[in-house]
């Protein structure tokens, strides 16, 4: 489903320009988890309310789809989103609130 709605998104040129907001460095663990079963853990490095990027010793293929699990240092609840691109990823599917909550974040550890 994630990548079927990517692929759509791409196809009707709503999602050609990925870093609409800059990212702020980070570092607080994320999980990653495969479709097919396979899970990593990891370390978020940047962070925006487009996307994240992780380092893990995930072995994954570009343009595969997962599921991540992290905890922004904001004091709230734990995210789990789905990314896709290799291990620099894009929230698909955010709420409104989901995505204010990491601009947010953002705005405050930019300074």
């Amino acid at each position: 489903e994630p990548l079927a709605l990517h692929r759509q998104l791409t196809a009707q040129g709503e999602a050609t320009e990925r870093r609409t907001l800059s990212r702020v460095q980070v570092t607080f663990p994320v999980r990653v988890a495969a479709y097919d079963g396979r899970e990593w853990n990891g370390w978020a490095l940047d962070l925006s309310p487009n996307g994240i990027r992780v380092r893990s010793d995930a072995a994954l293929e570009r343009g595969a789809a997962v599921r991540l699990t992290f905890t922004p240092p904001d004091g709230g609840a734990p995210l789990i989103r789905t990314g896709d691109e290799g291990q620099a990823f894009r929230f698909i599917n955010l709420t409104a609130e989901q995505s204010e909550r990491l601009a947010e974040l953002a705005r405050r550890l930019r300074g």
